[in-house]
Order: structure tokens, then sequence, then C-alpha cells
């Protein structure tokens, strides 16, 4: 019996019908067994379709082309030679395709239903009539099954131009190892899970039937038997470490390097043992597998050979080569020779005999990089910094035999060379500044590589490595002096550098030949001496003589000049002449008769200040980088002299071969002693903590001045185990539960050491109290952040410890009320006495008040002084006649306080509420009323004067509340939070109603007129209503203007919920709890601009607003009266008038607010803490030493170093300079998250490297962190490391998206204005709650905006400073190549803030210890450190697509950005239809039409390129039936018509499937889309089609079903059922900007069916081919 697919027998090596029928069981029986059906012949069907799957990794569209057609040639001629015996690479492809078929089962848990659910598929009408017979039904079935296994097996043999080597080779042991290696099925795995899209592969496989309505047109899409989605795109891996392409020379090396690898960690994590013998474990396990297949295939190649051929890949893969492409090669050759030397090291120093064994040859280079990668880094880095180097010392750097010297020669000819100044580079500025230049490039990398040598205790430098390093110190330590001596001396942004100092360059540069070991006692003599000469020639220049008289031999103070020039004191030489000396006492000259000594001008004299402070910084930096260079002090000589600059004795003689620093060659400044004993006690603590003892024991009781100095030793020792402790702390992986870990212990010590007091104090008992000082100033940093987020508290336990040993030790030591005391100062000089809130509520904390601080807490505060003078007289007479029952002085200085009316009317209504509605209002005894009573008898005997009576009544009886609203009324025990908003709302009711009619707050008043509205005062109220929200983007306000108006108007609505619910109602639209509605919100804002401005004082910036408002009422045009004002100008004039000058001066205000109503003398708490202590005094010797722990000078209050106090600073100088200072200062909140730039960029790569077309949105939406990091965290590390440094950081993604989650957080509040956030981003992020959408780099993403904002933030103040410093910056930098070393970045609390501390100068007052800063030598470092020489970074990101078919809008968007297309006229449209005569050759056609699609979305191609020449010229080569089938006009179309072509062919096809076979032209189309057309919509939709162009409306929507609408499409869910049919429409086809005469016709119809939703898209299209089919029969 013969099938009828038979009578036509099968082209070429297709199995007959019967073979295929014969089939049963599991498909990869295919693939195991030989038979009929020829598995090669399938495979080479497959090929196409497979290859098409793989991504392409060139960025250069020819470079694609060739990249394709080179896969097919090779793959295609691979499964041709099937003669060299059993094992080739058809055989090992077909194990590995059964190996996948089986794991595919395995994974569903369903086997043995393969062949019968494939016929069962080939055997519905609709496959087998596209494909025209059940044998090719059945066929392309099978295809479907294999390509997207073997596009895996294809894309996985070819990571790294693998599959070239296959081509390529002649040696028989590379293609022996090739096959060994990709038939081993554990060494070289691949997975099925893998190719599963990552939403199905974390979820249950779908049963067998929930695939059968997938249509044949989507395999690509989904395995068919298991319903599962399949990777669209798959990922051709690159390894290397700069994540470019290479072509490996050795086959699979990074499944290899992998192997290896894992290897390593697993003998490391085992147990602590020595490098050999975990060399030798390594070989042993590396042995067991990979080793019998290296000895099999290698050991008939050359050792060397095969090393050569790995290391050549190795490299590749561990190390990234420099920008230039000319000095690649020779960078690589001298990478190659320096792990060649090392390895001979290694082999040598661990006694490791390879045997020129293959497997010991790996492991030993494995071994031997792990030991000198961060060498080859510290290397890599060098040269970027420098790419002479490669181009003149060459030879000098390749020559390495025995060892590897590679980094320390780069040093050595970095300081022997490019870093020696020439005399001009001395001597003149323009050559200096290009000289410094080229040091900052280089300076931090050879600083690494010496520091790296002096702490080498594993012995990874060789002995030849340190004694260059030893050479090369010196010679260094030269450079740096003669660096710091330019950065230092030669720039003053004050003064105009002496000429003469600029030539005192050479001088310095000759003065330290021959080298400088700075920690030598020799050199430390040369810095000093060459700092008196330079003191006393400045002096000279600006003196003519010197700045030392010669009558009290000191330096000079007052300075008086005789006509002689000589200078003098001024008192030293009025004593002189009034004791009748006329004569000169230098030069002895007589002084005229008639001469009077006058101070000279000080512009001398502050010119001389300026030099010193710049030589004190070039002191100190000498000091702080070279002599305490590798945490290891100097000679010993040199820290007795230095201890004695610290404890204030350098005026003693030195000892023998001894120093001593007078202040001729540096100022005892308590900010240089502080850093000085800090450097002391880290490097050498035991001999710092003798001196100080000493010290100590030897003060003289008589001596005021010694005992002076004693403190500031003590508190100069407390402030450096402080900063040392919170910089241990940050440290930390997590910084807050260390320090609270930290403090705790702290405390828990102290307790024991101020109890057990020796007689003298010593060294002991100043670390009890720095221990105790620390631990308070914790607990009071923690008592603050517990008040601004309670959650702290659960996060963290162990608070709870903490806040038990600071209560002991302040409730039972011996120093209790002072360490009791200095908590509290802490706490309320640091935060605020807000921060005292909390303390007040919460149990465990009630201990920190007294009960009479306790209760005056909540209302301590009033901030109603912001308006100064008349306000604070009001207040007290109003306090004066409450406590005295008198009006008396309320009266006087009403009467005598001048200002105007509305002033006057703010103040006492503000007064009466603070002072008698806070504290009586809620108060019902016989007292309250007495003093309401009063009140009001006043009110009534000045009707004439006091205005706005209703107001002041109301507030007097604290009846501020409606039926609607009561949030207004002050009640008993309301907390402190509550009381911030009454009085707020209040500030700005009193502030509106008080103002004169003619101001800004004219619009506003209107909202509490009794009388009715005007037409004009209507509208106005329209307009507040629409813009209640707040939300414009058309804005120009900056975000905390606009937010500080947002809250000003809803502050005074809630006061119009009091005089005029209704019309608040009507404004707010609130339907009810208009109050608490308001309230909420108004609360919510609050809490923004705190945050905006990150203090809890962020209030204060209203009231201080308010109070301009009051204080600055210009008169205005009556808005509403000349009508040409709108609300938007209202807004807008109102922000640039009261609120532009408080935000412009932010930090300003913010501290002259702080000061004013901190120290308000009715503030209970801050006077309590003013009052003068019940301390004892450091004069008395007895109590010093006997009580020395209740002292009150060392338990001083020490202003916190932030970078708050910083930017207060510079805003209280009052001056124009530090234009540097403030640009950065202003972007520091961005800047500091910079340093996660590096990591953000490495996490976007890594997944784009794993997501990119292989996901879709909704899947993304669906998979949260927890499942794509527990999936080997992304372990392909194919586009390097974390940019900044060691291979081990951050290769967790989990922890990178944390780092992205905690950069996001800091800065998202102020990118809003910069880019658009979705409502679900505007705010913090926790990682529990997101998804990876979060994190993908997608076009419109928030990583992708988060990067653009910070490189853009970055650009940005890089052109500013470039701006300020008048220079040009020529060097750019791709993202891809970013590192810190390129940023302007920084750890805050690691580099930032010892930075300003190291420029910071303590005064040491009586109560507190406060600080000032040195802004120029600040301004100076920070320029120096993170700015200079960084450059712009330009280029595009990558962006991360979503999976996608060839149909979809971004595909055709794409195709027409590269290929412009035009449309094909409708004569030759119809030809085409025409030749097609079946829906076979019409399936055929549409098939090659979607392959090209595919094709040229990755690679583009000319607009007139033939598409089946544009298919072969990429390695599709169509069989020659499928090309005749091709009809000879379609296959003539060019590449510019292949979009129009695909649209008439999917019409044409969707049209025979309606007309012939009843079947639903949409396959894969939900139900919300298809229903059914009413009669009358039926009636209007075939009366309008009579107007439009029938083909254009067809073609048009039947393009927007089949690519929006489709269950394919991850966004289908977005698209509303119920939205307007032809206006969903219209907008298509805007977005794919089509013509207006289309647009028109769309209009029309738009029109015409009004009533047409989306929802109908599918019965629309049919009623429109029905009625064209029917139009066309009856013109036929």
């Amino acid at each position: 019996m013969v099938h009828i697919d038979d009578v036509k027998p099968p082209q070429a090596n297709r199995p007959e019908i019967a073979s295929l029928m014969k089939l049963r069981g599991d498909i990869r029986s295919v693939f195991e067994h030989a038979g009929e059906v020829s598995a090669e012949r399938l495979l080479m069907d497959s090929l196409h379709r497979a290859v098409s799957k793989i991504d392409v990794q060139s960025t250069d569209e020819s470079g694609m082309r060739k990249q394709i057609s080179r896969r097919i040639s090779t793959i295609r001629d691979l499964l041709d030679d099937n003669k060299n015996g059993t094992y080739n690479f058809v055989s090992v492809t077909k194990t590995r395709i059964a190996d996948l078929l089986k794991q595919r089962d395995e994974e569903t848990g369903q086997k043995d239903v393969g062949m019968e659910w494939l016929m069962k598929k080939a055997l519905e009408i609709s496959n087998i009539h596209e494909s025209g017979t059940f044998r090719r039904a059945l066929w392309q079935q099978l295809i479907n099954i294999v390509y997207p296994i073997l596009a895996e097996v294809i894309a996985f043999c070819d990571y790294n131009d693998n599959l070239q080597l296959l081509e390529d080779t002649k040696e028989n042991w590379i293609r022996n190892l090739w096959l060994a290696i990709f038939g081993d099925l554990e060494l070289a795995p691949l997975h099925y899970r893998d190719m599963i899209s990552p939403s199905d592969s974390t979820s249950p496989p779908e049963s067998p039937t929930s695939a059968d309505s997938i249509s044949p047109l989507e395999a690509s899409d989904r395995d068919h038997h298991h319903g599962q989605r399949l990777r669209e795109t798959i990922p051709v891996k690159v390894f290397s470490n700069s994540g470019k392409p290479f072509t490996a020379s050795f086959p699979f090396s990074w499944l290899i390097k992998k192997h290896i690898d894992q290897r390593y960690e697993m003998a490391g994590e085992k147990r602590a043992i020595q490098k050999r013998h975990i060399l030798e474990d390594v070989v042993v396990v590396v042995n067991q597998r990979l080793g019998v297949l290296l000895d099999a295939n290698v050991l008939s190649c050359e050792y060397q050979h095969y090393i050569d051929a790995y290391l050549k890949d190795f490299i590749h893969m561990t190390y990234t080569c420099g920008p230039k492409k000319d000095l690649q090669n020779k960078e690589l050759e001298c990478v190659t020779c320096a792990i060649k030397a090392a390895m001979v090291e290694t082999r040598s120093r661990l006694e490791f005999d390879d045997e020129r064994s293959p497997t010991k040859g790996l492991v030993l280079l494995h071994q031997t990089y792990r030991e000198i990668a961060d060498r080859l880094k510290q290397f890599s880095k060098l040269f970027n910094a420098c790419p002479d180097l490669l181009e003149k010392h060459f030879d000098q750097l390749v020559n390495q035999e025995d060892e590897m010297i590679l980094d320390v020669r780069a040093v050595e000819i970095l300081v022997s060379d490019f870093l020696v100044p020439t005399k001009e580079e001395c001597t003149q500025p323009a050559l200096q500044k290009i000289w410094q230049d080229k040091m900052q490039r280089v300076k931090l990398l050879v600083e690494n590589v010496i520091l790296s040598v002096a702490q080498d205790r594993a012995g990874i430098y060789g002995p030849k490595s340190r004694r260059i390093i030893e050479v090369v110190r010196p010679k260094w330590h030269r450079i740096r002096i003669l660096e710091i001596f330019f950065m230092n001396m030669y720039t003053s942004p004050r003064y105009d550098t002496h000429q003469t100092i600029f030539k005192m360059g050479l001088p310095v540069w000759n003065a330290f030949a021959g080298g400088s070991e700075m920690k030598s006692i020799k050199t430390i003599k040369r810095v000093k001496n060459l700092l008196e000469n330079i003191t006393k020639h400045a002096a000279k220049i600006d003196f003519k003589y010197g700045l030392e008289c010669t009558i009290c031999l000191s330096e000079v103070t007052n300075p008086v000049f005789l006509e002689c020039q000589h200078v003098f004191c001024n008192s030293c030489i009025s004593d002189m002449l009034a004791g009748g000396q006329r004569k000169c006492p230098t030069c002895k000259k007589p002084v005229a008769q008639s001469f009077q000594p006058e101070v000279a001008d000080k512009r001398a004299f502050e010119k001389f200040q300026d030099f010193k402070e710049r030589r004190n910084a070039f002191f100190f930096e000498i000091v702080s980088q070279l002599c305490f260079a590798d945490n290891t002090p100097p000679d010993e000589k040199v820290v007795e002299g230095l201890l004695k600059l610290v404890v204030g004795r350098s005026s003693d003689a030195p000892q023998e071969e001894g120093v001593t620093f007078n202040t001729d060659c540096i100022d005892h400044t308590p900010a240089i002693r502080v850093v000085i004993l800090r450097l002391l006690l880290q490097s050498s603590k035991e001999r710092t903590t003798q001196y100080i003892d000493r010290y100590l024991k030897d003060i003289k009781p008589a001596t005021g001045e010694d005992l002076e100095l004693a403190s500031q030793v003590c508190l100069m020792f407390f402030f450096c185990h402080e900063d040392f402790w919170f910089r241990e702390a940050a440290l930390a992986l997590d910084p807050k539960l260390t320090l609270i870990e930290e403090a705790t212990k702290r405390l828990t010590s102290a307790k024991d050491g101020l109890f057990n007091q020796s007689e003298v104090p010593n060294v002991k008992t100043l670390e009890s109290i720095a221990e105790a000082r620390f631990g308070l100033i914790v607990t009071a940093q923690f008592v603050h952040e517990i008040s601004v987020d309670e959650e702290i508290l659960k996060k963290y336990k162990s608070l709870n410890y903490l806040f038990e040993a600071a209560q002991t030790v302040c409730l039972d030591t011996i120093c209790k009320q002072e360490a009791h005391l200095f908590l509290l100062k802490n706490l309320c000089k640091s935060f605020g006495t807000d921060a005292l809130g909390l303390v007040s509520k919460n149990d465990q904390l009630k201990w920190i008040l007294d009960e009479s601080l306790r209760e005056w807490v909540c209302k301590s505060k009033d901030v109603f002084v912001v308006l100064r003078g008349a306000y604070a007289e009001v207040r007290k007479g109003l306090n004066q006649s409450i406590q005295t029952e008198s009006l008396e002085p309320l009266e006087q200085i009403y009467q005598s306080v001048t200002c105007s009316a509305s002033m006057r009317d703010t103040v006492v209504l503000l007064a009466i509420f603070r002072q008698v509605t806070l504290e009586y209002g809620s108060c019902a005894d016989q007292a309250s009323l007495q003093i309401k009573e009063a009140m009001q008898e006043f009110i009534r005997t000045h009707t004439e004067n006091v205005r706005h009576q209703e107001m002041v009544i109301r507030l007097l009886e604290n009846n501020l509340y409606s039926d609607r609203c009561n949030e207004l009324v002050v009640k008993p025990h309301d907390s402190q939070d509550r009381l911030r908003i009454v009085a707020l709302a209040i500030h700005t009711l009193v502030t509106v109603i008080c103002a004169e009619d003619n101001s800004l707050c004219c619009p506003l008043k209107i909202l509490i007129k009794d009388e009715k509205l005007t037409a004009k005062e209507t509208t106005f109220v329209t307009e507040i209503r629409k813009n209640f929200n707040l939300q414009r983007d058309d804005s120009s306000a900056t975000e905390l203007q606009q937010l500080i108006f947002n809250i000003i108007v809803r502050a005074f609505l809630l006061g119009v919920a009091v005089f005029n619910p209704e019309l608040a109602k009507k404004v707010t639209k609130a339907s009810h709890d208009l109050g608490e509605k308001l309230w909420n919100i108004l609360d919510k804002d609050i809490k923004q601009l705190e945050m905006t401005t990150k203090t809890r004082d962020g209030i204060y910036l209203i009231h201080v607003v308010l109070a301009r408002v009051t204080a600055y009422q210009h008169a205005q045009d009556d808005v509403l009266e000349t009508g040409t004002l709108s609300y938007e100008d209202w807004e807008s004039r109102f922000i640039a008038e009261f609120i532009d000058p408080i935000v412009q001066n932010q930090e300003l205000e913010m501290y002259h607010v702080n000061e004013v109503v901190e120290n308000d003398r009715t503030n209970i708490v801050m006077e309590h803490l003013q009052t003068p202590e019940p301390m004892l005094s450091l004069v008395d010797h007895r109590r010093f030493s006997e009580r020395f722990t209740c002292l009150s000078e060392v338990w001083r209050y020490k202003m916190r170093i932030s970078i708050d106090s910083v930017t207060t600073f510079i805003q209280r100088s009052g001056t124009s300079r530090y234009q540097l200072l403030r640009e950065f200062f202003k972007v520091e909140p961005v800047l500091r998250v910079m340093k996660d730039l590096p990591k953000i960029l490495l996490l976007q790569r890594r997944l784009i490297e794993r997501f990119h077309r292989c996901i879709d949105a909704k899947e993304a939406q669906n998979l949260g962190p927890g499942d794509i990091a527990r999936d080997d965290t992304v372990h392909d590390h194919s586009a390097g490391e974390v940019a900044n440094g060691d291979q081990n950081d951050d290769k967790d993604v989990y922890q990178l998206m944390l780092c992205f989650l905690s950069a996001w957080n800091q800065v998202w509040p102020k990118s809003k204005r910069h880019v658009t956030l979705v409502e679900a981003y505007q705010q913090p992020l926790n990682i529990d709650y997101c998804n990876l959408a979060t994190f993908l780099p997608t076009a419109s993403g928030i990583s992708t905006q988060l990067v653009d904002f910070l490189i853009r933030t970055h650009n940005e103040f890089v052109d500013t400073y470039c701006r300020i410093r008048n220079q040009e910056n020529e060097e750019n930098i791709l993202p891809s190549s970013v590192t810190l070393t390129h940023l302007v970045a920084y750890d805050l609390d690691k580099d930032l803030l010892p930075l300003i501390q190291a420029h910071c100068h303590h005064i040491f007052d009586k109560e507190v210890t406060s600080a000032t800063f040195n802004l120029d030598s600040l301004e100076r470092a920070i320029e120096e450190t993170f700015v200079r020489g960084r450059p712009r970074i330009e280029g595009t990101l990558p962006k991360l697509m979503f999976r996608e078919g060839s149909r979809s809008l971004r595909v055709f968007q794409e195709i027409r950005a590269k290929v412009k297309q035009e449309r094909l006229s409708r004569p030759f449209k119809q030809d085409i239809l025409l030749d097609l005569k079946s829906i076979t050759d019409l399936c055929d056609c549409l098939a090659v039409v979607d392959i090209a699609i595919g094709f040229l979305v990755s690679t583009g191609g000319e607009p007139d390129t033939n598409i089946i020449e544009y298919l072969a010229e990429s390695g599709i080569n169509l069989p020659k039936e499928q090309r005749s089938q091709i009809t000879a006009k379609a296959r003539h179309r060019s590449l510019k018509h292949i979009l129009d072509l695909w649209q008439l062919l999917g019409v044409e096809r969707a049209k025979r499937r309606l007309a012939s076979e009843k079947q639903d032209p949409f396959e894969g189309i939900p139900e919300q889309f298809q229903d059914i057309i009413t009669q009358e919509e039926r009636h209007d939709l075939l009366r309008s089609l009579r107007y439009v162009d029938i083909e254009e409306l067809i073609s048009q929507l039947f393009e927007y079903i089949e690519i929006n609408l489709k269950t394919s499409n991850p966004d289908v869910e977005s698209f509303d059922p119920q939205s307007l049919l032809f206006e969903e429409l219209m907008r298509y086809m805007k977005q794919k900007q089509h013509h207006n005469r289309g647009l028109r016709a769309m209009e029309s119809m738009k029109k015409r069916n009004a009533g047409l939703t989306l929802g109908k898209a599918v019965e629309t299209w049919i009623l429109a081919v029905k009625y064209q089919a029917g139009i066309e029969q009856k013109s036929a």
C-alpha cells in the first residue's frame, strides 16, 4: 500500500513518509540510533533557522554578516564531513542533542509521547494546508523541535570564536582535544533548563495540552510539546576580561579555566594549608577528568607550545589591554613574558615539578596568576596612565627571565625618567603645571606599588623587585617633596605668589639630591632647615628686614615700621620711644621727633600669614604622607621631636642629633597637632602613650599655661581615639551594626575605668574617658535616628544593649553628672532639641531627661522667633502680663513696637497662640480662664488698633475648628510632631490674613472671604482647584522651591477648612474627612521636605519664607482686577519673590534659624544646657589629679565635622571666593554615589549578557532578584571585573543589585527633574519588593536613567571645573572603560570626611570645641585628590532589548532606522499575489521574509540589495526547491520593500485562511479582543467603509493586530479592550511615521465609528475583508 505522500518522491535525502510513520517513542531516537531518518539531514535542514537565533557579537554590520556566513559555512562543512571515523563533529553533536532531549523529558517528567504528539500536530489541517503535504508538515515539526536545541549547541561551541579552531587548525592535537572536550558531558555541560526563558525556568512546566493552541509560526518561542518558552535569542558569550571578542587558540579554554578555578576554590575552602599542598591537591582533582583528556590528546604536542596556546587565551580572559590598539600587541607580549617569568619563580619557590605534564603545567599557570593578579592590574593601570612606557621602554619591560618585575620596572622607569623635572619645570609656572598633571596621573599608582612591596609578607615580590623598590623609594620621596612644595607654595587664592618663591623650586629639588628617605632624622632636618630659610626669605620680601622684632626677639605683633623700614612690635617700639630712646635698635639710625608709632597696613602682614598657612600645609603633608608612609613610624629621634610638637614643648633644646620644630618651621596649631598625634598613635602607640604618661606626671601645678596645654593634649587624645573608632566602623560591611557593637563595648569598658582612678591622671584614665565620650556620641546619634525612623530599633536589636550601657555610665559612675550632660549636649547641639521628642515618649530612653525637662520638651521650641525683634518684644510683654496678671507691660510694648501694621498684627496673633493657646488653650482651670478673659479685655480696649479680632478671639478660646476640620485645635498631651504642623498651619494662616490687600498673598485671601466671589475670583479658585496636586511638569521651579510652595498653599487650605469649609471642600475635591485629608497631605509633604533637606529642621525653611512674606510685602498689581496674571504666573512670582532667595542660601538660612531657635531663652532645654556647669577648675592642681574625670574641660562638646558644617562655614565666609568648593558641595550628594557607577555598569553588562533578547517585559516583572541570583549568580564573567579592582569583588549579582539600590535611594529625589519616573519608582526601593525589570538597562528603565543621570552630573561638574580654572578638557572616555580613577568619586566616610578633618582647625572654647576650616587648603586638596585630570564620559550605553519575534514594533522601527523603506506599487502587489497560487507557496515565501527580517534587524543592509542575495551573503543558501517556490517577482524585491512585502504576504495568508478554510485568520489572540460587533456597529462600519481605502485599512489593521494583540507580545495586557479602536490605530501609525493620507482615512473612520473599541479589532478586520471580497465579486 502506498501512502499518498509517496506518490511524489521526497527531495534532497529527506525520508520517505513510511520511514517517518515508523518512528515511535522518543524523538531523541533519531539521534541515538542510525535509521532510515537521517539525523544529518535533519540537522542540515535546521541549520539556517538555528543560526538565525544566535546573537551576533560584532558591532559592524558587514562584520555581522561575515560572522553569520562564516558560522553557517563552518557548521555545514563539519556536518558534511562525516568520514573521519565514528568520532567526529556529527557524532558528537548528535550525542549532545540526544542528551538535551533527554534532559527535556526529565525536566517535564513526560516520556515516550514525542512522535505521537508531532504526528497529531502535523495532521492539523492548518499545518498540512500550509506545508502542502503531510510529510512536509511532519518534517517541519521535527525541525521546530530540533533547531532551537541545535542553536544552543552551536552557540556553546562558538564561545570565544571557538569554532574557528576546527576550521583553521592543521594540528591534530587541537582537533582531537576539541572533539574530546565537546563530547564530555560533564566537562562541557549543556543544560536544557538554561534554554528555557527565565520565568518558565522558575515555575512548574505546563501540561502538554496547554501548548496545543500554539501556532506553528511561534515555534521559535516555545517547545511545542512541553509548552515552555525557549530563549528567542541565544547569546554567544565572550569570556574576555574586557568584554571584547577574541579568537581562541586553545579548545574550550574558558571551560578549562573555569574547571581549574573551581577546584582551587574547593581546595581553599577545605582547610588553610600551604600553597604547595593546595597546588598538589588541585592537580590530583583535575587529573581525574580533565587530565585524562589532556594526556590523551596533548602529549604529542610540545609542552611549551600548548602552554603558550592556553596562556594566550588565559591572558585575554584575565587581563584588559589599554585603549591604544597600536600598543596592545606589545602590552600582551610584556604580560606574557611576565607570567612566564613568574611561573619559573613559582615553580622554584614551591619546589613544584610539573614533569612536562599538561595538567600540571596548566595548574601551575593558574597558581602563578593567582599570586600575581594584583601586580598585573597595577601594571595595566600604570600603562594606561602613561602609554610612553611601552613606546619608549619596551625592551626594558619585556626583558624578564626568572622573576616577574613588570610592575616595579614600570615604576622605576617612571621615577627615574618620566617624572624627573627639568630645570624649566622647576622654575616656570606654566611648565610646572604640566609636570603636576603628569604626577597626578601616576601618583596613586606608584604609591600603591611601593606600599604593596613594603607590606608583602607572602613572598609575592622577589628579591630583584625588592632591590628595585629600595632604590626607587628615596627618588620617589624626592619627587613627592617637590610636588607637595609646588602644590602648597606656588598657589595662593588670595595673593599673588612671589616671583622669588617660583625660583625656589630648583633649590628644593637640589636640596634632596641623591634621594630622600623621609623617615630618617637627616632628611627631616633638611626639611626643617628648608622651611626656616623659606620663612625668613618670605619675611624679608614682605618686610624687607624680616619679621623678627629685635627688641623682644620674637615674631612681630601689630607691626610698626620705622623710616629705615625695620619692623617692631607696636608695644615694644612705643615703650622704647616713651623711654627717650630715639634710635633704631637694629641699624641705630635716628628716629625723628615727629614720628608717632602707627600699626602698618595689614595687607603685608596678612600676605605673610597666608604664606605661613601654605608653609604649614607643606609641612603637614610631608609628615603625614611621607614620614608615616606604609603606616610605619619614622626614626625614634623624629618621633621624639613630633611628640614635643604635640604637647607644646618644641621650644626645648633638642637632644643630641635630635630635632625640634619651632614656629619658624611650623605653627603649633591644634589642627596640626591633632593629626600628628593621630599618626603617632597609629604607628607607634606604645611609645606615644608612654610619653604622654610622663608628660601628665610632669605638669607644674603653679603654671596655668601648662594646665591649659594639658587640657588640650587630653582633648586631642580623645579626638584621635573617637575618630579612629568611627573610621574603623565605617570600613565594616555593616557600618551601623559595627558602630553599635563598638560603642557598647567601649561604654562597658569605660564604666570600670571611670570607677577605678589613680591619684594622678594617666593614659588609662584618658582611654576610659575617650571610650565613654565615643559611646555617648554614638548613643546620641542613634537616639536621633530613631526619632526619624523607629524601624531602626527592630532592625538593630543590639541598640537595647547600647542604651543600657549608656545609662550605666550616665547614672552610676563617679562622673555621671558630666557624662549625662555630655550626652544631652551631643543630642541637642548636633541634632536639635526635636530629637528629645522621642526621649520623652520612649520608656527605655526616659532616663536621658530630668522630670522638669521632660515636661517641657514638646513645647520647648518657639519657631516664630524667626520674625526676630518685633515678635520677641511682644512675646516678652505678653509673658510679663501673664506673670504679673496686669495688662500694662503688654500695652507698653504694643504701643512702642515700630513696624508695619501687617507685621504688628502678625506678631500679636502668633504671640497669643504661642503663649496663651499653646499653654492654656486646652486647660479649663480658673487661672487659665482668667488669662483668657484678661486678653479678651485687652482686645476690646484696643479695637481701633487690633485688627482681625475674630481670629484673636478664636485663638484665645482654642476654637479653630469647623464641622469638617478640627485639626488646628490644641489638645492635651499633643505630640511634638503634631504641634509642629499646627504651628506651621497657624503661621501660614496668620501671615495671609494679616497681609496687605495689594500683596502677593492677595489671591489666597479670597478663599476666606465672607462675601460672594466675583467672576475673576471664581476663575482663580478654579485654577487653584486644578493645581491642587501641584504636579506640574512645566514649572521652572526647582524641586525644593515647588515643595515649599505646595506646603504653604496646603497649610493655608487647612485654615480655610476652618473659616470656609465649603470652599475648601470644593478646592480639595474632598467629599468627607476634609481636615484629615489635608492633614495627611501636609504631613507627607513635610516628611518629603525633611528628606530633601536631609534634616528634621527642614520645616524651619517654611517659617523663614513666611517671615519674609510678612517683612517684604511690596505693593503688587491686583492680580484679580487686572486679569493679566494666571495662577501659574502668580505661583512663579511668589516663588521668585519669597522662596527663591531663601533656597539659594539654604545652608546659611538653616544655620541662622537654628542659631536663633536654639538660643531662644524660652527654650527650656537649651537654657538648661547653657547653665554654667558645677565643674571644677583646672587651675587647682589637687583637683586636677584627684577628680580628673569630673572636669568640664575633658567633657567639652566637640562640634561634629560633617558636610553640612563645611557648607555652612563656606556660606558664612561671606565671600565669593572658593567657587570650586561651592560647586563641589552643591552636587556632593550625587558625587558621593559616583563610586558605585563602575559596579552599576558591571551589573548592566552582566544582565545584558544574560537576558538580552532572552526575556520579555512581563517575565522581567514576574522575576525577583533572588530568582536569578541563585542561578550561579550570573557566573560567566565575560564583561570583566568591577572596574576598580579586585577580581573577587562583587561577583555576586545580588550584591551588585544591592549596590544599585543603595545608589538609587540616595539620588532619586535629586534626579526627578531630569528623568521621568513612574509612581512606583518615586520612592526609596527595597530589594525584597523589586523585580528584575528594576535593574535591566532598557531604554526607558530606571537603571539606564540612573547611569545617564550620574554621567551627566559628572560631565557637568568636570565642565564647571574647567570653566572655573579656565582650562580645556580634551580627554574623553567611553562608559565601558570607566574606572574609579576616571571619576570624581570617593567614599564619604573613608575619603572625604577624613580629608575635611585634616583641614579643620579645632578651637578649644570653655564649653565646646568648635571648628573652623582652612578653605584655601581644603579647596586645593579636594581639587588634587578628587577632581583634577578627570575626563568626560562620552559614548553610547548598551541597552537591553526584550525578547521579541520578528514581528514587533521595535523590530520594525529598527529596520526602518537601518534600511529606509519604500512602498510596493499596487499593480506589483497584485502580480506577486497572482504568482502565489497555493497557500504552501505563500507560506514558504513568508518564511523566507521572516528569516530575512530576523537577520536584518541585527546586521542591517543596503536598501537596494536583493532579498535572496542578502540571505546568501549572510550564509543562508536556501534549498533549490524552496527558491523555486518563491515567486520571481517577490524574489527580485530588495530590502527597502521587505516590510511592505511582509505585510502583503501576511494579509494574503490571513485572507486565504478565512476564505477557503473557514479558519481563524489570527492565532493566539486573547478572547478580550474578539468581541462580537453589534448590528448597529456593523451598519455604521459598512457605511463608513465606502469612504476609505479599504486595502489600506485592512493592511494597517492586520499589522496592528499581528504585532500588538497576540499572546506572544509580552505587553499585550497593557492594551485596554475598552479603548477606541481607530484612535489606537492612528497612534500606532503615527509611531511608525505613516503617511498623512492614511492617517486622514483613519481619522474619518474614527469619527464615523466612535463606539468601536479595541476589543472588536479582529471582528472589524474580518468584516472589512468580507466587505472587500463582496466588492471584488460584484466587480467580477
